[in-house]
């Protein structure tokens, strides 16, 4: 089993925050990390240099999957259906959740809302 973690995982985490940062270091040492290129973005966006610096040392310990045609597929299909939501999801969203499902990863986020999909597995770090 891998583990995709959502952006506020990583911010989080890297602020040195609780629960996150006790639940990743689980993560990190004893399974499968992968990062989708699309929550490296939403970091580097908002990331002075010295945090730049620090993530992309955190990017070593994973395997970062890139976004292809399939992905792009299953994320259209997400969008299609829930746009018809009262709450609507965004596309970064719904492909972070494709990537999820043609990858049997499980995605860790403090954002479940966001992600509407019940054919993934989602993790909300909590307290312990």
């Amino acid at each position: 089993m891998g583990y995709l973690p959502d952006t506020n995982i990583l911010i989080n985490y890297l602020k040195g925050l609780d629960p996150e940062k006790d639940y990743f270091k689980k993560i990190i040492t004893s399974e499968k990390l992968f990062f989708s290129p699309l929550v490296a973005a939403e970091y580097f966006a908002k990331a002075k240099e010295k945090e730049i610096v620090v993530f992309k040392e955190l990017l070593t310990l994973g395997t970062i999957i890139p976004i292809d045609v399939e992905t792009a597929l299953v994320a259209g299909s997400y969008r299609k259906k829930f746009s018809k939501k009262t709450k609507k999801v965004y596309l970064i969203d719904c492909l972070i959740a494709a990537t999820c499902k043609i990858y049997n990863l499980t995605l860790i986020t403090n954002n479940i809302k966001d992600y509407p999909m019940k054919d993934i597995k989602i993790i909300e770090p909590l307290p312990a």
